[in-house]
């Protein structure tokens, strides 16, 4: 059985490069209201095998989210 060391666990290291690629790529989610949200990725870590994103929104507000729930723009427009 391995043993959990900050969310990886001894025979998986954490993948730096995949945490590399999420910092400061923008991205954007629907809220409770189905309003869109964007924000910039300021963080992100893994945690019993989930990828968590830290978001701040164009508001200002910092929120924590999986990386499944979101969406990644890639050209760094809005979505149509």
């Amino acid at each position: 059985m391995n043993t959990a060391l900050n969310g990886h666990t001894k025979n998986s290291p954490p993948n730096k490069m995949n945490e590399a690629h999420w910092n400061g790529s923008r991205v954007y989610f629907f809220d409770r209201s189905n309003k869109t949200i964007y924000g910039t990725v300021v963080d992100s870590n893994t945690r019993e095998g989930t990828r968590l994103l830290v978001i701040r929104t164009e508001a200002g507000e910092c929120i924590s989210l999986p990386a499944a729930g979101v969406t990644l723009i890639s050209d760094g427009s809005a979505p149509p």
